[in-house]
């Protein structure tokens, strides 16, 4: 009735859970940030529209990019991959394992490529992607390992095994390999191959009258020349000492023009 004393209602709603909820996703989010700040593996993130939201400080230090220089995915494969041929072979594989990865719930296949630094170095590097359950910092975590110096290493310990450290031919174990292969495809195509066998006279008398530096730039000229003489999928190979054999392949599939094929190269190795 007009004159009575106004009433109000007065609702309340207990929000302690829904804050809780929010510090701990909070904190969930600056842990995750702190782990992976600190890891001395390169890391990114990216959302569901192609943004990087987050780069470590080990991504930066590495590769060298901000997110200033690359703030989406596109930018990326720009930056890091600017042959284009190239750019085009790494997004397919990408997008290929991404999708696989997604169908069937399964881990994304680490892919190996090279990547252009910031300072125009080329590094290789082993590329994996995990989806994130929470995507409160972003949609996927993005791992970037860096195996140049591994990669490095491996071709050291290849060409020690398989080439000649002086001349950089293959060496022995490496020709004897190829041979087999060769009789193989000789076998399938039935074309004939041929080898040559190749030392030098008083090879002996210079190591020790002119030393032994003199003698080993006279193994590097002989290798190189060898090399000039013969067709891309031939083999010069050193087999120790003065001693080199050149493999022909491919020849004819008649004996006599095949022999007269080698006869032609063998002529031109020594006169060259």
């Amino acid at each position: 009735a007009q004159g009575d004393t106004p009433r109000f209602v007065v609702l309340s709603r207990d929000v302690t859970d829904r804050k809780e909820a929010e510090l701990a996703q909070l904190e969930s989010e600056q842990r995750f940030r702190a782990i992976i700040e600190a890891t001395p593996v390169a890391l990114a993130l990216n959302d569901d529209q192609g943004n990087i939201t987050y780069l470590n400080q080990a991504f930066v230090n590495s590769i060298g990019y901000t997110t200033q220089d690359i703030p989406t995915i596109a930018d990326w494969w720009l930056r890091a991959y600017p042959d284009p041929q190239y750019r085009q072979w790494v997004i397919e594989k990408w997008l290929k394992a991404s999708e696989e990865t997604r169908k069937n719930n399964s881990h994304f296949f680490p892919l190996e490529a090279t990547v252009c630094c910031k300072d125009g170095d080329i590094r290789t590097l082993m590329i994996s992607i995990t989806p994130l359950s929470d995507r409160a910092a972003g949609t996927n975590l993005i791992v970037l390992y860096d195996i140049t110096e591994r990669k490095a290493a491996e071709e050291a310990i290849k060409n020690l095994a398989f080439y000649d450290t002086l001349t950089g031919l293959p060496n022995r174990r490496l020709l004897l390999d190829r041979v087999k292969k060769a009789m193989a495809t000789s076998t399938r195509s039935e074309r004939y191959g041929a080898l040559l066998f190749i030392d030098l006279d008083n090879f002996k008398t210079l190591n020790d009258t002119r030393g032994h530096d003199i003698g080993d730039l006279l193994l590097q000229q002989v290798a190189q020349r060898l090399t000039s003489c013969v067709r891309e999928g031939d083999t010069v190979a050193r087999l120790g000492g003065d001693e080199f054999v050149v493999m022909l392949e491919d020849l004819s599939e008649d004996s006599q023009s095949a022999a007269t094929q080698a006869e032609t190269v063998s002529e031109k190795d020594l006169a060259t």
